[in-house]
């Protein structure tokens, strides 16, 4: 069965004092909860402190050399082993190269811990510090490395996640001031060219990937409609539904983190400097019917066919759901019809073919009859809180649709959203007809 895990990785620059803030580090590790937690710099010696975070287990590295770099990782699955940095020493060559690696392996740089299904690899990179003094040990380590990551999947054949801090702004997206910090410590050609290499080797940069620039947040993905547009600000309820839905701008988690502590984030470009996006907890009431469109493909539509129409049902078909982590979404039951219903759901796609597997193992308890499930199907919708006040929006969303021939075949509302499955193929055209219908 699939299974989805969540990784956070945080710069700690000395753990001593962040437990002393407020919030601790205790709490925020709490608001997190992720599966595994990766640090850098904490800048310990073993001993020092005692954390009691329930739930996890704890792996340290700690440097020779007194309050310096470090790196830890808490994770809720014990880890079957853990290597350090004097595991890169193989990969490191001979000769200067090989002492310089040497050297930094004895900085706590490096935890890596294999899972039953994957390594996951924390690492705080040598800095190459003022004028690239350290240059030659950032390079030495970084083509070490490089050989240590690529042979843990080629020897283990599992594959290998890897975060942390790597001292490097790869490309000028990454950086506030790139012209300035042209050939400076973590912007210069080398460390680039080290880090493309990285890339080369068959590892993805998961942030750029999902985070291509934007100045902001738009109406709708402004890569797919020319004429969306760049809201000034939108409120913490309305993100968050768009940032669930399918758009790419904001990780829902920073956006749940800054709406439960009131703190305004705002959606900038990194390399223009516009004005972005404010998300808030309030905006001008007179503002836009909605806020955006957005298209999630990561659906999947589960139908139990023929489910006696008895009280208790639904109850045995999503709690047996819920035992497998499999999250359902869109729901629609048919009225009932000589003691039988049809129950249909969606479920995210890849956990389609388990939860089949799973109502398929439990005919005895549910008693339906066939179980299909439909991979080609897309969730189009809208999210604004300007349509709790005024009528219509949903007849304007369904006869965009109309216009275009999109059947519909499911249909979700809240009070800020709603949305609807059709065919993935019509995605993108629903896209752009109900963002016509309603920005334009």
């Amino acid at each position: 069965m699939p299974q989805t895990y969540t990784f956070a990785s945080w710069n700690v620059n000395g753990l001593r004092a962040v437990l002393k803030k407020d919030p601790s580090f205790i709490q925020i590790a709490q608001e997190l909860d992720v599966d595994i937690l990766a640090l850098q710099e904490t800048k310990l010696q073993e001993g020092q402190v005692d954390i009691d975070l329930p739930g996890y287990r704890q792996t340290w590295s700690y440097a020779e050399r007194k309050g310096y770099s470090g790196t830890a990782v808490f994770s809720r699955q014990e880890p079957l082993r853990v290597l350090h940095a004097d595991a890169l020493l193989p990969y490191a060559g001979e000769g200067e190269a090989a002492e310089l690696v040497a050297q930094a392996a004895t900085e706590g740089r490096v935890c890596a811990l294999e899972f039953d299904k994957f390594w996951f690899v924390d690492v705080y990179t040598p800095n190459a510090q003022n004028e690239l003094a350290r240059i030659d040990v950032r390079m030495a380590w970084d083509d070490a490395y490089r050989g240590f990551l690529s042979a843990l999947e080629r020897e283990t054949g599992k594959p290998v996640v890897t975060c942390g801090d790597f001292n490097v702004a790869h490309e000028e997206i990454d950086l506030k001031n790139p012209k300035s910090n042209r050939g400076n410590a973590g912007f210069s050609d080398e460390e680039r060219g080290k880090f493309t290499e990285l890339l080369n080797a068959g590892f993805t940069d998961t942030w750029r990937a999902a985070n291509p620039d934007v100045e902001g947040v738009y109406t709708a993905d402004p890569r797919k409609i020319p004429k969306a547009t760049k809201l000034k600000e939108i409120t913490f309820d309305e993100m968050l539904e768009l940032a669930s839905l399918g758009a790419q701008v904001l990780n829902n988690r920073s956006v749940e983190l800054a709406k439960k502590y009131n703190v305004e984030l705002e959606v900038i470009s990194s390399i223009n400097p516009v004005p972005g996006t404010v998300v808030k907890e309030e905006t001008k009431v007179e503002g836009m019917l909605i806020k955006g469109v957005a298209k999630d493909t990561d659906v999947a539509v589960l139908t139990v066919k023929d489910v006696p129409d008895v009280p208790g049902m639904s109850f045995k078909i999503f709690s047996l759901l819920a035992q497998k982590n499999i999250n359902v979404d869109i729901i629609l039951q048919t009225t009932g019809r000589d003691g039988k219903k049809d129950m249909s759901f969606t479920v995210p796609l890849g956990d389609a073919e388990s939860a089949v597997a799973a109502l398929k193992n439990a005919t005895h308890r549910i008693g339906g009859g066939d179980i299909t499930v439909d991979k080609t199907c897309a969730k189009v919708s809208i999210v604004g809180a300007g349509m709790q006040s005024h009528s219509g929006v949903a007849s304007t969303m369904f006869e965009a649709l109309f216009n275009q021939n999109i059947n519909i075949k499911m249909i979700s509302t809240s009070e800020i959203k709603i949305s609807v499955i059709i065919d993935e193929a019509d995605a993108d055209k629903a896209v752009a007809a109900i963002h016509d219908a309603f920005i334009n």
